[in-house]
């Protein structure tokens, strides 16, 4: 989970003072002359899936052969989007939903973990049990006590993967974002919304933070520190 962890501190660190960011959260120039305050607005969050996607389109481009390039790509279609939902009994995130429609997966990497197609998801999730006890209130947990057969679909989407253990997961109840193992369930919390980490990665994308490697994802740059290395989750 290292680099898991490190791009976590670095989103805190980007987000509460970076001298290369704004602080989230606070006032920032959205365009010339536009300010807000808060989250991002419908519009901006489609032009950070398209940068995250512009992103990766350009670097997996200059490091893929002649053949590679001929590969086609596109985005999930809505109908699937809404199958998916259907069976799990599951709603994703919006802006999750925006990524899936720009790209089904494998080309956008979170550090070392691949964005999983809806098929793969659907595999992982049936390996968690029911649901996590981080995801439960005390109410749940009675009623499995009474009823273990009847326990509620899981509210975590496993949204990235780096083929072993490890996992991105977001609770769609709340949008929270967490690091996850699938031997040692719920980790850190990454960040308050997905909106937020999507957010927070795009930025780190476009302050040139990391070098893509081809079939390996992304690194860290050499040279650059995350100021507030050890911050702490926000949020317990």
């Amino acid at each position: 989970r290292n680099l898991a962890l490190h791009t976590f501190n670095a989103l805190n660190a980007h987000a509460n003072g970076s001298p290369d960011m704004p602080p989230h959260g606070h006032v920032e120039v959205a365009e010339e002359g536009n300010r807000r305050r808060g989250g991002m607005t419908p519009a901006e969050m489609r032009q950070c899936v398209e940068d995250i996607v512009a992103w990766f389109e350009r670097h997996a481009e200059a490091a893929s052969s002649a053949e590679e390039k001929e590969t086609p790509s596109g985005g999930t279609p809505e109908a699937e989007l809404r199958r998916f939902a259907r069976d799990e009994r599951l709603v994703l995130p919006l802006a999750l939903e925006t990524l899936y429609a720009r790209v089904r997966a494998g080309l956008v990497w979170f550090d070392e973990k691949q964005l999983v197609s809806l098929e793969q998801a659907s595999k992982l999730r049936a390996e968690f049990d029911g649901t996590t006890p981080a995801t439960r209130s005390v109410a749940d947990a009675k009623d499995d006590d009474d009823d273990h057969h009847h326990k509620p679909p899981s509210r975590l989407y496993p949204f990235a993967s780096d083929d072993e253990e490890s996992l991105l997961v977001v609770d769609c109840a709340t949008e929270a974002v967490y690091d996850y193992d699938l031997a040692d369930g719920l980790g850190v919390k990454l960040a308050e919304s997905f909106t937020d980490y999507l957010e927070q990665f795009r930025n780190l994308l476009l302050a040139d933070h990391y070098e893509y490697l081809d079939g390996m994802g992304l690194v860290e740059k050499v040279g650059i520190s995350v100021a507030g290395g050890g911050a702490a989750p926000r949020g317990k």
